[in-house]
This record gives C-alpha cells, structure tokens and sequence, in this order.
C-alpha cells in the first residue's frame, strides 16, 4: 500500500468538522464502504445536527455488517459521556443530518466525537 493510499485511509477513518461553535470529530469504521463527508453544524430549535453528504462504494456487508443498517453514538465531555444514539439504514442513503447534541444549551466544552459502524 503507497503512504497516499495510507493517508487516504486515515482520513475516511478520522475526520474533524468544526463550525457554530462546535468541533466534530468523525470515526467511521465503515470507511471503506461509506464516505461521510460534514458539512457546518447547524441549529435546529434547541439541538444541534451534522449534516453530512453520503458516498456509498460498496455494501455494508463487505465491510463486517451483518445489515444495511448503521448505528452512530455522539459522546462529548470530559468523561466522554454518551449524548445521542440513533439507527439508520444505508440504503439509498445521499445525505444524513446526525442529531449531535439534543440540547445545545448544554456545550460539552463544543467538543463532540461521532462514531459511526455496523448496527448490532
């Protein structure tokens, strides 16, 4: 594997996105069949979303889901406490907003993490 190729792996595993205020951290452990890429975090009411463009190269089945469906856990805090969970399937998937933090009146010191991988 050439260190381009390396490097390029890197960066679907682990990405950062920071905007209103906030960072974003983005591991993917579906990397190699999902592409996940952030746009600026926006607010809706009182909760904060992560939109993302979606690029879907392969099943998720080649990469280790027993599913189409995908979990994602958003932690933040010092102690890196769970903030919000969901489930959605990859199906047919072109754009995703992922709820980050449902109430913004809470910072987390605007440091978020989001994981991304199979569902179950």
């Amino acid at each position: 594997m050439t260190l381009r190729a390396l490097v390029l792996a890197a960066v679907g595993l682990t990405t950062a996105c920071s905007g209103a205020n906030a960072d974003v951290a983005i591991e993917n452990t579906l990397h190699a069949c999902v592409t996940l890429t952030p746009a600026k975090i926006s607010q809706m009411g009182s909760s904060l979303f992560l939109p993302t463009a979606w690029a879907v190269h392969k099943s998720t089945g080649e990469c280790g889901c027993k599913s189409a469906l995908i979990s994602y856990r958003v932690t933040a805090g010092p102690r890196d406490e769970v903030i919000a969970t969901g489930v959605l399937s990859s199906m047919n998937k072109t754009n995703y907003a992922f709820l980050i933090n449902p109430d913004a009146g809470i910072a987390y010191d605007a440091k978020y993490t989001l994981f991304v991988g199979c569902a179950g």
